[in-house]
């Protein structure tokens, strides 16, 4: 088997890798190109994989350059003295340790392998191990394209762009209008009704009241659901609602393995799976708008496209928003590829996003960037609960202060204030 190491390997979802590498004799040329693949994390390489090298000669500068690459699994036969020899990188715990050295662990005679180490599970046995000590590893929040968030950029970003479709979202509001225009008219023409004209004051004061807890749970719970960007329907809540209405199921290629974990859902892959691509809205258009297929796409990227399905007559959103039912898209991107610590902080990472950790972080991050991106406004921040306290307490007053007023008109005692205050003045 011949490998390319300078050629990138292109493709829409990551290949089957090979388990088992073969490398005889690399020259200094090959060597380079070798490393730089490495490097490149060329998805021909699977750093997990074993490798097995035919040298002239074992030489340590080649074991920790391959080293600093996270290469753990790596047997050198030497094709002089057909001696056997591995390396340990991890051995004292630590992950950039400068004193890797090879390790003779058998020989090669007339076609049998004589290992010197006693071991059940042969040459490829060593495994990570648990407790790592002055190993630190650096995690942050990476924003890039669109997720950068620019207001003077070109490309401002993805969050920008939310809340500018956010804003122009008048015709959300046609329907609610329409109502209270309808309701306005309904009361001025009760006031010109003389038969009704004692009782009109307390229709107005309750309607008042009623209009107003109205309209504070009609704008909030909008406001939330616009903010939201996908509202929940009826009718399918679950991949098992879809699969009920024999409907059409498309997943990206790499994630199909994910969902195929049963007899029944392998036969009904067979006959409804539609492979979509990460970088097309193929599927979701099918959703949208011939509402025959479940699809899993990106959230923010839906959101981000919501023009395309928002219906201005009706103001309500051509895709129903389903609870993921697999992690979208794993947090892989943060370590190097074959990273010997990524399985113990995987699992912390994890955990970090269930409890809500990175969420705080990224509250904390928003916060701070408004904080530093506009020194000269320094009331510009997110809203909170804080911001909300003053509004809340005036609409509450004032609340009160009608019901009061419509309490005390009901009883008549509106009537004898307004006496005693006209003989008293």
């Amino acid at each position: 088997m011949r490998i390319d190491f300078s050629t990138e390997v292109v493709s829409d979802f990551p290949p089957e890798k090979p388990q088992l590498y073969i490398i005889e004799n690399l020259s200094k040329e090959k060597e380079n190109a070798f490393l730089k693949g490495l490097r490149n994390r060329n998805e021909s390489f699977n750093a997990r994989g074993k490798y097995l090298f035919i040298v002239e000669e074992f030489e340590e500068v080649f074991l920790r350059k391959i080293a600093n690459h996270f290469l753990l699994n790596a047997v050198f036969i030497n094709s002089n003295s057909m001696k056997i020899a591995t390396y340990y990188p991890y051995k004292t715990g630590i992950i950039n340790d400068n004193e890797v050295l090879f390790e003779e662990v058998g020989i090669c005679e007339n076609g049998n392998i004589s290992l010197n180490i006693n071991n059940s599970k042969g040459l490829f046995s060593y495994e990570i191990p648990w407790n790592w000590e002055n190993s630190i590893i650096h995690v942050m929040y990476h924003y890039h394209d669109v997720y950068s968030m620019c207001d003077n950029c070109e490309e401002p970003g993805i969050e920008i762009e939310l809340f500018d479709t956010l804003s122009k979202r008048r015709n959300v509001w046609r329907q609610f209008l329409k109502v209270v225009v309808i309701n306005l008219c309904a009361f001025l023409e009760q006031a010109r009704k003389p038969e009704n004209k004692v009782k009109f004051n307390s229709f107005v004061i309750a309607c008042i009241i009623f209009l107003a807890f109205f309209m504070n749970i009609f704008f909030k719970s909008k406001l939330t659901y616009l903010l939201n960007g996908l509202n929940y329907e009826d009718g399918i809540d679950a991949l098992e609602d879809a699969i009920d209405d024999d409907m059409d199921l498309g997943i990206e290629e790499v994630y199909v393995i994910m969902f195929n974990d049963s007899q029944e859902m392998s036969e009904y892959l067979e006959e409804h799976l539609q492979i979509c691509d990460y970088d097309s809205l193929k599927c979701a258009n099918r959703c949208a708008f011939e509402r025959d297929m479940i699809a899993m796409q990106s959230t923010t990227k839906i959101i981000h496209a919501s023009d395309i399905y928002f219906n201005e007559d009706t103001g309500l959103w051509l895709i129903n928003g389903l609870l993921p039912p697999v992690l979208f898209k794993p947090i892989v991107a943060a370590f190097p590829m074959g990273h010997p610590m990524f399985e113990f902080y995987n699992h912390y990472l994890y955990r970090a996003v269930e409890t809500g950790m990175i969420e705080k972080i990224l509250h904390k991050y928003y916060d701070d960037y408004f904080e530093i991106t506009q020194p000269t406004l320094t009331a510009t921040k997110r809203l909170n609960w804080e911001h909300m306290v003053a509004p809340l307490f005036v609409w509450t007053i004032g609340n009160l202060l009608s019901l009061i007023v419509f309490i005390l008109e009901r009883s008549g005692h509106l009537d004898k204030i307004y006496i005693l205050l006209k003989q008293d003045s």
